[in-house]
């Protein structure tokens, strides 16, 4: 299992995270595997920020990381 938590630009936190405003853009979500995490990165990739996620006991910043 992998949870991941996406940080969301603050204009679209409103779409993505209940009661989401400027101040309220992270949501947690919690995956099978790898794959379908980078999946859901790559369908949202306009409106993140950064993605924390937990694998294997390590956290990862997904930022720095490009997705094709």
């Amino acid at each position: 299992m992998i949870v991941a938590r996406f940080e969301f630009k603050p204009e679209h936190a409103s779409s993505f995270v209940i009661n989401g405003s400027a101040d309220r853009n992270v949501a947690e979500v919690m995956f099978e595997s790898v794959e379908s995490l980078i999946e859901t990165m790559k369908e949202f990739e306009d409106y993140l920020v950064d993605c924390l996620a937990i694998v294997n006991g390590k956290v990862l910043s997904l930022s720095s990381f490009k997705i094709r």
